[in-house]
């Protein structure tokens, strides 16, 4: 209760300090918004198509009710992955879901795994071989987007990766395929 109320009114004001500019940038986007190159505001993007001269946006700036219909000569989106499994218009991950291979986190922000970074299926089961760091997992590890703990988590399943091999070369020695040999096997019939 208390984290999807953070979310729904505190989370904008925690991205700007925590993801906070260098000084030198900094520096720079003042000097160009005194020029007058640039102007910042804070509004959520409804639409956007190119139009015949412009690329037409429409627009809601927090805090109004009503959306505004603008032009503009460049739009840059940079929100990265729409992590929004249940929404999310991004063709893999809603492949992934509809198959049943990842779960929504409770909050909407990513998918669900447990803590070898495996994503969980639609019953909760790891999918073994699906791994999962960063921006996707921001339900369940919120600082997962900083680079600090990007890092660790990168360097914790690349060590988890590289043990995984001796085991399935172990495997194979024995005269079973590893699950997902006999599945390949199988579908190339």
């Amino acid at each position: 209760m208390q984290r999807g109320r953070f979310l729904r009114h505190l989370r904008p004001y925690w991205e700007v300090v925590r993801h906070r500019l260098p000084p030198s940038v900094h520096e720079e986007l003042e000097q160009l918004r005194g020029e007058g190159r640039l102007v910042v505001r804070a509004a959520r993007l409804l639409r956007a198509r190119r139009g015949e001269e412009a690329v037409e946006v429409v627009l809601r700036e927090r805090g109004q009710a009503h959306a505004l219909a603008e032009q503009y000569d460049v739009l840059v989106r940079a929100t990265g992955l729409d992590t929004d499994i249940e929404r999310t218009s991004h063709p893999l991950v809603g492949q992934l879901r509809d198959a049943g291979l990842v779960s929504p986190d409770p909050f909407g922000l990513g998918l669900r795994a447990n803590e070898r970074f495996e994503a969980l299926d639609r019953h909760g089961a790891p999918v073994r071989g699906l791994y999962c760091i960063g921006p996707l997992l921001r339900g369940q590890l919120w600082e997962i987007i900083a680079v600090p703990e990007l890092r660790v988590a990168a360097r914790e399943l690349a060590q988890q990766l590289l043990r995984a091999p001796a085991a399935s070369v172990r495997v194979q020695r024995e005269g079973a395929l590893p699950r997902g040999a006999r599945a390949l096997r199988a579908g190339a019939r």
